[in-house]
């Protein structure tokens, strides 16, 4: 298994950030729960560097925090900037669903 990660803001926030925003984008039509796939991000992210007590207590709201900078930026992306209505929707895949 290969992927490339894009770490867009990678050292301008908290090393958690850059985590929830990873977990984030594996999240599946907007469900923000762990996958097994994000599972196994963070087993081998912890295999390099072990995240913090805080950290691990903190990652869900990174992810949501993850889901909503990106829902903004669609928004944005897709209203204001570069208005595309075939794109017009993406931000509400972004909405945390049960």
């Amino acid at each position: 298994f290969r992927a490339v990660i894009d770490f867009e803001d990678a050292t301008r926030h908290y090393f958690i950030y850059d985590l929830g925003m990873a977990v984030t984008g594996m999240c599946a039509g907007g469900i923000l729960r762990l996958s097994e796939t994000s599972r196994a991000l963070l087993t081998g992210y912890q295999h390099v560097r072990k995240l913090e007590k805080s950290e691990l207590e903190t990652l869900p709201l990174f992810i949501e925090y993850g889901a909503l900078a990106t829902a903004c930026w669609r928004f944005w992306q897709y209203h204001i900037n570069a208005p595309d209505v075939e794109r017009a929707e993406l931000h509400l895949q972004m909405v945390k669903k049960n």
